[in-house]
């Protein structure tokens, strides 16, 4: 038996150009949701409804906005320069003077996360836009070309997406650190 129940608002509205099979007239007139006069919705604005219906969406992006935001004004947020040494506040924990504490050398920590988040989010956004780039160029090749070119291209992809990218980073920084053997890195790396 089928579900007789009617299917909420926002995934009944039709995408601009699009009308349901429910609307459409088949004698030929002109659809419902055109005499009624209901909006269509643009499938930018049906993604952007259903994102904002998404409370953990919600709250992860303005969590993420405000990092970015606090990255932006650490020179004005943070209450030390980035590289301020003090020598007699080292290894302090938690205060109202430091925030997260101070490190060996007695730098503020929180002034020095707020600098380094400026790097960690360039260097993602960096590489979500070239990955976005370089997986564009090579589908628009694969679905213009098609064919061998296409079968090609879609196994070097299954290749890299089937290779645990964790372990070659690992062998990657082993082999370009100088250690040949398990044993020879611990002792001078960790001094």
């Amino acid at each position: 038996m089928r579900d007789q129940r009617e299917p909420a608002p926002a995934e009944r509205m039709p995408a601009v150009g699009q009308f349901s099979p429910v609307d459409v007239d088949v004698t030929g007139g002109v659809p419902e949701a055109v005499v009624a006069g209901d909006r269509v919705l643009t499938t930018k604005q049906l993604a952007w409804r259903r994102f904002k219906r998404h409370k953990l969406a919600m709250a992860s992006a303005i969590i993420l906005l405000l990092l970015g935001l606090a990255t932006l004004f650490a020179a004005v947020i943070a209450p030390y320069t980035f590289h301020q040494v003090d020598v007699a506040a080292s290894l302090q924990g938690p205060s109202a003077k430091h925030w997260f504490g101070t490190d060996v050398l007695g730098r503020d920590v929180f002034t020095r996360v707020l600098y380094g988040g400026r790097i960690s989010l360039m260097v993602g956004l960096s590489v979500a836009a070239s990955a976005a780039l370089i997986g564009t160029f090579i589908g628009a090749i694969a679905g213009y070309y098609g064919g061998w070119i296409d079968n090609i291209l879609m196994r070097v992809t299954d290749l890299f997406l089937s290779i645990p990218f964790l372990v070659i980073l690992i062998v990657s920084s082993r082999c370009s650190s100088g250690c040949r053997t398990p044993g020879s890195c611990e002792a001078s790396s960790y001094r």
